[in-house]
């Protein structure tokens, strides 16, 4: 006689607490929902009003939006980090083999200026000799 057992199938899945919401959802509108009530009992009348609202609308955002199916909070730190970092990477030749050098966009610095070598034939037969020469190529940068 064998002896059956139910397996669990969505073991990843958190339960919920308070209707539709999980107990981190539930802790995200409790912590919110406060914030804006202080927000809103201490402030003056026209600023409170609209920070209240502001931050009852960020509460909402996080505890309900998923953007490409990921949470809010993960969308909002991922276009923190992209906004902050440099996002031009130029490659120097210097005497220590492949080197980048990093720098700040030129749309977030008005005094940075990034010089650009125009590429050409030779340049590129020349690269090709010198890859040749030094064998496979593994770890240079395809073409």
């Amino acid at each position: 006689m064998a002896i059956q057992y139910k397996v669990p199938q969505n073991i990843d899945m958190q339960d919920r607490v308070i209707g539709p919401l999980t107990m981190v959802q539930f802790l995200y509108a409790v912590f919110g929902g406060g914030m804006g009530y202080i927000c809103y009992s201490t402030l003056p009348a026209p600023i409170n009003i609209l920070l209240a609202f502001l931050i009852g609308a960020f509460t909402v955002c996080v505890i309900f939006v998923k953007i490409n199916e990921r949470p809010f909070l993960g969308f909002m730190a991922n276009m923190l980090t992209y906004i902050l970092k440099p996002k031009v990477r130029v490659w120097s030749k210097s005497n220590q083999p492949f080197k980048v050098d990093v720098y700040q966009s030129p749309s977030n610095s008005k005094n940075k200026t990034i010089n650009q070598k125009k590429v050409t034939k030779e340049d590129i037969s020349r690269l090709a000799e010198t890859i040749d020469q030094h064998g496979s190529g593994a770890g240079l940068i395809k073409v």
